[in-house]
């Protein structure tokens, strides 16, 4: 019996290590990644539990794809890429259409490339 219980108080402790912390404050849910403790998956949420903000911080900034929606309906409005915080790479804007009306990317803070903007009757 008491190889039993030593056996499954491993077990319980071995699946706790494994799983990802996760902190909700308010309309913040962050999410540790266990494997780089400075990593946190981020969704913000409206007061009628729509998810208005998504991404990934890396050491307190915003790092690789973030997703942002309109407040209210939960549509996806702006696509971004972040490196160490700026935005780094494709920035997209959707209309409340759910078209796209902005298409960019961006380079050490600076528009790299051409800028696609629907044409606003």
């Amino acid at each position: 019996m008491k190889i039993f219980i030593a056996i499954l108080l491993l077990f319980i402790a071995f699946e706790t290590s494994a799983q990802k912390i996760t902190y909700h404050n308010d309309d913040t849910l962050r999410t540790v990644d266990p494997d780089n403790p400075n990593r946190q998956y981020i969704a913000v949420y409206n007061n009628k539990g729509n998810i208005t903000v998504q991404g990934t911080e890396l050491n307190g900034k915003r790092e690789g794809l973030w997703r942002i929606y309109s407040n209210g309906n939960g549509q996806l409005s702006q696509v971004s890429e972040y490196k160490n915080g700026e935005i780094s790479g494709a920035n997209i804007l959707f209309g409340s259409n759910g078209m796209m009306t902005t298409d960019e990317t961006f380079r050490n803070k600076k528009l790299e490339g051409t800028r696609t903007k629907e044409n606003l009757l």
